[in-house]
């Protein structure tokens, strides 16, 4: 069975945690709001993680751009 996450990246405008829109499906349970560094510590992040943290992102809060490269800062929230 897949369980899908949604990205939450942390905002530095802000500190709060956002949801990318980015979803994932991965076939492990895992713990609630795990960090995708935690997560994957010692194993190949997946692709479309490494394409998201080249991304920027808007703060729904300031309305500023703000990119994360920090895989410690990307969070996995279960959707499904």
């Amino acid at each position: 069975m897949a369980y899908k996450y949604m990205m939450h990246v942390f905002c530095h405008e802000c500190s709060v945690p956002h949801p990318s829109g980015i979803v994932i499906e991965c076939d492990e349970l895992l713990a609630s709001d795990q960090s995708v560094g935690d997560i994957y510590d010692g194993w190949e992040v997946p692709q479309e993680i490494v394409v998201m943290l080249g991304n920027y992102f808007t703060c729904p809060n300031t309305g500023k751009g703000y990119m994360q490269r920090d895989n410690r800062q990307v969070f996995l929230v279960r959707i499904a």
